[in-house]
Parts: C-alpha cells; sequence; structure tokens
C-alpha cells in the first residue's frame, strides 16, 4: 500500500480513476474497484482484498447505514453497482458529516490530481459544500415584501380567495 494511504481513499482513488477512463460508465462492480486498485499498485500486504472489499460494499457507500465508518465517497446504484458520491446524492442519516473526496496531501501525489478532476469535471460542485445555493438567498429579497407583516399579508390573501 503506498505511502500508508488510507483503505477508503484507495477505493475511492480506484473508483475515480475508472469515472475518468469510462466517463459513460454509471457504475462499477465492487470487483472492478479491487482490479482498478490492484492496477494502480495501491494494494499490498498491508491492504487485502477483504478490506478492499468491505469499503466498496459498505464503509464508504453514501446510502447505506454507518456500520461503524460514515464515510460518503461511492453511492450504491439501482442496479448495486458503485459510483463516485456526488453532492446532492441522498445518503443515510447517520453519514450527514461523512468524508467525500480523499485530502490531497494524504494520497500519493500521482492522483492527486484526481480530486481537482472529481470538482471541477465530475461532480461540478463548489470545493466548499457550506456555500448551498439555497442558504446564500439568506437575507435576500427583503424589499420584495416591504414592511407588510406575515399576519396581514395571510389576512390579504385569504380576503382575495374569498
Amino acid at each position: 500500500m503506498k505511502n500508508s494511504t488510507r483503505i477508503a481513499d484507495i477505493v475511492w482513488i480506484a473508483t475515480a480513476r475508472l469515472h475518468r477512463e469510462q466517463p459513460n460508465v454509471a457504475g462499477f462492480t465492487v470487483g472492478a474497484i479491487i482490479e482498478m486498485a490492484a492496477c494502480l499498485g495501491l494494494t499490498g500486504d498491508k491492504c487485502p482484498f477483504s478490506k478492499l472489499k468491505t469499503h466498496a460494499y459498505t464503509h464508504c457507500v453514501a446510502n447505506r447505514p454507518a456500520n461503524p465508518v460514515g464515510l460518503r465517497m461511492l453511492f450504491e446504484t439501482r442496479d448495486q453497482l458503485r459510483r463516485l458520491y456526488r453532492h446532492g446524492d441522498p445518503y443515510h442519516l447517520s453519514r450527514a458529516r461523512g468524508k467525500i473526496t480523499p485530502q490531497p496531501h494524504q494520497i500519493p501525489s500521482e492522483f492527486r490530481e484526481l480530486v481537482e478532476w472529481y470538482f471541477d469535471n465530475y461532480a461540478r460542485r463548489p470545493r466548499n459544500e457550506d456555500q448551498d445555493p439555497i442558504l446564500l438567498l439568506k437575507g435576500r429579497g427583503g424589499g420584495i415584501w416591504g414592511k407588510e407583516t406575515l399576519d396581514a399579508c395571510l389576512k390579504r390573501d385569504l380576503d382575495h380567495l374569498r
């Protein structure tokens, strides 16, 4: 296992490479993800296939209950394939704060550009998840209602319906 890379990060890297090489494929089998990890030289004595398999089947999957790890790196499709998680995909509440991508400094340097690719091409989402587009509207549009109170607005609308 290169540079003591975390198993979840290996699963993410392998899945990202599959997506990048096969952009029209909707998802991948766990076997294909494990095979890619091996081809990339990310497996070894310290990273047995059973651990990769467990992470790809359970630990990294956003729409499964956390057991015990609450990562959101992968998404299970209806066909029980795996693809990278995208912001907006449904996820189990036990994974609400789960990690979505590896930290670039924690993975081998030759794979760091995959994190850039993920945000720039695959996920097409700002890196700062706190920039929720709905929450960014907070405080805007106050001039639309003027000084009308909620009660006055409801009364006006009810009178209009009669």
